[in-house]
């Protein structure tokens, strides 16, 4: 990729060009092994200018909607970049048909990124992993929900009860006895 390439996607991603703007310049696609190369270079570099963000969300791709999701499972887990709420947030809208999403979720909550330590970044974080895990196909969104209510720390237990009794009134499911 070159600089003036880079320089484009950067303007994608604040907002600046559209992505027909893009695509008129930028002619390639790349693979998901081309984008896993990129991201695992700039989480190498230290995330140089949060080139991360750039390169996770404007990569011009051939992805299809599986190589996506992996790469998301994936990088929800790693730390060394600042997109862990906004990965969360896609498995709440966006990659929510798999059931092997709940235990990534569970992960990424058991292992809450650095920079999201702090009470007022963590538990934000954690309920878009929790509304993410709901968001997941049945029955395995309930015992995922159902793993974290016997959590030691009681924010996690409140958000998965909360989103437990919510889905129930909504008539999602019944609780298990």
């Amino acid at each position: 990729m070159t600089q003036e390439e880079f320089d484009i996607l950067q303007k994608r991603c604040a907002g600046l060009i559209t992505q027909e703007e893009v695509d008129s310049v930028i002619k390639w696609k790349k693979s998901k092994v081309e984008i896993e190369d990129l991201l695992d270079n700039c989480l190498a570099q230290g995330n140089p200018d949060n080139d991360f963000e750039v390169y996770f969300w404007n990569t011009p791709s051939d992805l299809s909607r599986i190589e996506d999701e992996e790469l998301n499972r994936k990088y929800l887990l790693v730390e060394g970049h600042f997109e862990h709420e906004n990965i969360a947030s896609g498995f709440q809208t966006y990659f929510n048909n798999s059931p092997e999403n709940v235990n990534i979720l569970i992960q990424a909550i058991e292992n809450v990124p650095k920079h999201l330590e702090p009470d007022d970044f963590k538990y934000p974080y954690i309920r878009k992993c929790i509304y993410a895990i709901g968001a997941q196909p049945e029955p395995e969104n309930f015992k995922g929900l159902n793993l974290l209510t016997e959590s030691d720390d009681i924010q996690i237990k409140e958000l998965a009860f909360h989103q437990i009794e919510k889905r129930k009134k909504r008539g999602y499911w019944e609780k298990e006895k």
